[in-house]
């Protein structure tokens, strides 16, 4: 997992690289403008734009990837997420392949906030739990979420 900010994300990436890709992309266009829903890019990237309330982490559930690496950046709002590794996680649902997505459930975790403008990108060994509530109450926020495919599984 990467944690930053748009200002620091190109020091991690070299110039060719399809992560550079996405987080160019959402820099040169004018993404908060976009509707919500799944705009197909270059590559077989997917661009997920998406709005919803936070929840309660028992309302929210832990999900993985096997085929796809997560770039989320938060446009408007903040949410709480948990962050695991696979090797810490039971399955609860089996994989979907069709969707790329198993549910599981963690023990062991860590938490953080991603506010407006932070990256978060979440390998395929990275068990997340997106859309927590921060402030006690639910909050409406807009997120891009990236979907970069990738030609190796990692289990």
């Amino acid at each position: 997992m990467i944690l930053t900010t748009l200002k620091n994300i190109k020091c991690y990436l070299p110039s060719a690289n399809p992560i550079r890709y996405c987080i160019e992309y959402f820099i040169k266009s004018d993404i908060d403008f976009m509707p919500d829903g799944i705009h197909k890019l270059t590559g077989g990237i997917l661009l997920n734009i998406n709005s919803y309330n936070t929840k309660l982490p028992e309302n929210t559930g832990w999900e993985g990837h096997r085929k796809m690496i997560d770039i989320q950046i938060m446009l408007s709002g903040k949410e709480g997420c948990d962050i695991s590794s696979i090797q810490s996680a039971t399955t609860l649902t089996p994989y979907n392949e069709e969707s790329d997505i198993e549910w599981f459930s963690v023990e062991d975790f860590d938490h953080f906030t991603l506010n407006e403008k932070k990256i978060a990108i979440f390998f395929p060994e990275d068990i997340h739990r997106p859309g927590i509530i921060t402030e006690n109450k639910p909050l409406l926020v807009r997120k891009a979420i990236f979907k970069i495919p990738i030609e190796r599984t990692l289990f």
